[in-house]
């Protein structure tokens, strides 16, 4: 929890990229409980190491929040109502991750009534942890340099693809969707990196 705490305060990934792996993969806790228990303690995590930033005057794209939270409560609304039980179980991101998250708490645990005793639990033991590491995160993560950044966050993602491909089985229509999904949003992001109208223009306070 201290390591996926930290990774939660001082980077977009969110707590939920560390917590969930680790519960389902090593723990064997069943894949719904590690996914409300991730979006409860990230609710948590991103709360203070949003707190952390303002109060540290850590600048924040602000332009980009409006916009972004209001699209991230739209689709975790539609996520937990409609496409949820359909699947098979920088710094700015965690301001805007952090609002996201608090919106899928509140479905959850006041309209789904989806929070167990267990993940109820999971939550409480957690909370200190996380109240403690997400801001040393944010912390940490603004005195390294991107690329530093950008080589954990690269390290984390191939142990999770690695593991995830020894786990679980894979038949041809997964791998051609995953393929094409990959190839899809990388020439996405490549497109977005060489127009010129998504370059950051500058910090606003």
């Amino acid at each position: 929890m201290v390591f996926g705490s930290i990774i939660a305060g001082g980077t977009a990934e969110g707590g939920a990229a560390v917590s969930f792996p680790v519960f389902t993969k090593l723990l064997h806790i069943p894949p719904y409980d590690a996914k409300v228990f991730a979006l409860l303690i990230q609710s948590i995590g991103m709360s203070a190491a949003s707190l952390l930033i303002f109060i540290g005057g850590i600048p924040v794209e602000r332009r980009v929040l409006l916009w972004a939270s209001s699209g991230g409560v739209i689709g975790i609304t539609c996520g937990a109502f409609a496409f949820s039980p359909l699947l098979v179980p920088n710094i700015t991101n965690v301001v805007l991750m952090a609002t996201n998250a608090i919106v899928g708490v509140f479905i959850y645990q006041f309209i789904l009534q989806g929070v167990t005793d267990n993940v109820r639990g999971y939550w409480i033991a957690s909370v200190p942890v996380v109240v403690v590491g997400a801001p040393l995160g944010a912390l940490i993560c603004s005195i390294l340099s991107r690329e530093a950044i950008v080589k954990m966050l690269l390290v984390l993602i191939l142990i999770e693809v690695v593991t995830s491909l020894i786990l679980i089985p894979l038949n041809l229509t997964i791998i051609c969707y995953s393929l094409s999904g990959l190839m899809l949003f990388l020439l996405v992001f490549y497109w977005m990196y060489q127009n010129k109208t998504y370059q950051r223009e500058g910090w606003i306070y």
